[in-house]
């Protein structure tokens, strides 16, 4: 599903963006996926660069940057800001590591 996101509208990438978080977020052992208690930034960055890594989507970082410009202001008040921000954690995560 990410790899798609080169190819879509700011407002499909962000709807995306928040859906791989949310994917990330859910409990497997739960039947509807709800955790007991939200995951944290300690846990959800690791396993978020993990995800990214194996996407492999072309320029991510530079398509974040872009919807962070791009998207009005209330979405990044809400979850859409709290996914890109986290998503573009990770990706500065990852380029420290190299």
């Amino acid at each position: 599903m990410l790899r798609t996101v080169p190819r879509l509208s700011p407002s499909q990438k962000i709807r995306v963006l928040v859906y791989v978080v949310r994917l990330i977020c859910m409990d497997p052992a739960s039947p509807e996926g709800i955790q007991d208690k939200p995951l944290g930034a300690d846990d959800l960055v690791p396993t978020l660069s993990y995800v990214l890594v194996q996407s492999a989507v072309p320029q991510l970082y530079s398509e974040c940057l872009a919807l962070e410009q791009v998207l009005d202001s209330r979405y990044m008040l809400g979850e859409e800001g709290y996914c890109l921000t986290s998503i573009l954690m990770a990706l500065k995560y990852l380029e420290s590591l190299s």
